[in-house]
């Protein structure tokens, strides 16, 4: 519980019923209410102390950091073709902590190509989009877009 947590894009006019303004009580004792300890196991040492992360008081569930873990256990990064053995053992090991504590998965989806294995794992929550990477993909299609109409259209301008 604290005086934190203010955030403007929780709580947006038109949206919410809420006030986003600081003097406005409702963002923190709302958030007061709402508070979900989730750890991210992005390391070679978490995932060794994974099943004592997991029985922690107020563990609300487990989430597994894929890049991170990869980079620090030296593994080469890809997002297709099989995983390295090291990687699925690591995940395995999450997975398998989460169950005995009782504990629902939460993960990312790096491509959709990803989604049905997450679903059989039991993730719970899975996400799909990330700021910069949706931002980054919603720029890149609008200009692909513009540059395919621009090309239908070349040598139709009337002068």
């Amino acid at each position: 519980m604290g005086q934190r947590s203010f955030s403007p894009w929780t709580f947006t006019p038109g949206i919410s019923d809420a006030s986003i303004y600081p003097n406005d009580n409702f963002n923190l004792a709302t958030s007061n209410k709402h508070i979900c300890i989730i750890p991210q196991v992005e390391s070679v040492k978490g995932i060794e102390n994974v099943e004592e992360i997991a029985a922690v008081e107020g563990v609300a569930a487990l989430m597994f950091g894929p890049g991170d873990y990869m980079i620090d256990a030296g593994l080469q990064l890809k997002l297709s073709g099989e995983p390295h053995p090291t990687f699925l053992a690591a995940m395995g090991r999450l997975i398998g902590a989460a169950k005995t504590a009782k504990l629902p998965l939460f993960g990312a989806a790096q491509t959709p190509d990803m989604i049905p294995m997450l679903v059989q794992q039991g993730y719970a929550a899975i996400a799909v989009a990330f700021d910069v990477w949706g931002l980054a993909g919603l720029v890149a299609d609008a200009l692909k877009k513009g540059r395919d109409i621009t090309k239908d259209l070349a040598g139709t301008a009337t002068p």
